[in-house]
Order: structure tokens, then C-alpha cells, then sequence
């Protein structure tokens, strides 16, 4: 059973993060997530692997091992220590941070388009006042237009937050790791 890495790293007063505006597609220019509460996420995180964890125990089996991806993030988070740029903080596009943003360039849209014959096909203008529409009324903001910016896809929105390549391979190894010392330590064969 795996649990859940930390989203953001340790923060500091007034760090590039508290100044800027981290990016959620409802929130035009995103919003300056404050210390106290990226804090307050952490320690849900903690708080989130720590009930795993105790649930997984109380079932008293020890084929069920808890793995906790959390320290293998540590320099891959949004917000990292001495991040200066929205590049360097949110990582949109930057491998080096393991999370996904709503901007993320995805290479499994690509693949579906090219799939279904609609590579290079962009949404009709009906779709845009839609998505627009949407994005006003939930925000109150009138003066929001279509040629303002552009909407996220439903894919990029359900992926945000959730790993990406790079954090999902060291993820797999890790894992395999745990894997090969269970079927040691039982005297079980492993395969591949």
C-alpha cells in the first residue's frame, strides 16, 4: 500500500510562493498560497499516511507493507527552497518537479488525439464561451474573456497534483525494491 507524498516543500516567510500566484486554472492569475497553509497541507499529508498506516496494521497481516513515497520527493516538491521563477516553483514542464500542474503539457493527450484522428484539431469556439461562462460565473469575474488565456483540458484538471514520469519510475523502482526483499526475506521466488 502506498501512501502520499507532500506537495509542497518546507516553507519560509515571504518565500517566492507566498508572493506569487501558484497556478489553478478557476483562479485567473492564480493565488499566493500562504506559509501557514501549505504547512497546514503538509501535516495532512503526514496526518493522511500516518491512518493508512495504522489501518494496515490493525488487520495484523504482515504480507501488507506501507510504503511512503514522501522522502523520495524531497527537491521535487512545488515550492522548493530558493525557488525564484513560477518555473522553479510549480515546475510546469520541468522535470525536476515531480507533481503535475493544471498547464502540464501531456503526453497522453497527445497520444489520445493522434489515436482518435483529432492531432492538431483545437476546440470550437462554442466550447470556449462555454469553458468562459463557467469560469466567470464561479469566480464573479466579469471582465474574464476568451482571449484572456486558455482553459485547461478536463485531462490536465484530473491529473494536477498527481506524480509525474519521473516520480512515477523512481516509484516503481522503490516498490520492486520492497518487492525483492518481501520474497527474500520468505524464501519466495521472484521473476523478471
Amino acid at each position: 500500500m502506498t501512501g502520499y507524498p507532500k506537495f509542497f516543500d518546507v516553507p519560509t516567510p515571504n518565500d517566492f510562493c507566498a508572493k506569487n500566484g501558484f497556478p489553478l486554472w478557476w483562479i485567473f492569475n492564480g493565488v499566493a498560497i500562504r506559509p501557514i497553509v501549505r504547512e497546514r497541507i503538509r501535516n495532512g499529508t503526514d496526518y493522511l499516511n500516518q491512518r493508512i498506516k495504522d489501518e494496515l496494521f490493525s488487520l495484523n497481516d504482515t504480507r501488507i507493507r506501507f510504503f511512503n513515497p514522501d522522502p523520495g520527493y524531497e527537491g521535487h516538491r512545488f515550492c522548493n527552497r530558493g525557488a525564484n521563477t513560477v518555473q522553479t516553483a510549480f515546475g510546469e514542464e520541468d522535470p525536476k518537479i515531480w507533481l503535475n500542474t493544471v498547464w502540464e503539457d501531456l503526453d497522453e493527450e497527445k497520444s489520445i488525439k493522434l489515436a482518435v484522428g483529432l492531432e492538431g484539431e483545437e476546440v470550437g469556439q462554442s466550447e470556449w464561451e462555454k469553458g468562459w461562462a463557467e469560469a466567470r460565473a464561479k469566480t464573479g469575474n466579469e471582465t474574464v474573456d476568451v482571449n484572456d488565456a486558455i482553459l485547461p483540458t478536463e485531462m490536465q484538471m484530473n491529473s494536477a497534483f498527481h506524480p509525474k514520469e519521473e516520480a512515477l519510475a523512481w516509484m516503481a523502482r522503490s516498490l520492486e525494491g520492497m518487492v525483492r526483499e518481501y520474497a527474500a526475506e520468505h524464501q519466495l521466488p521472484v521473476y523478471g
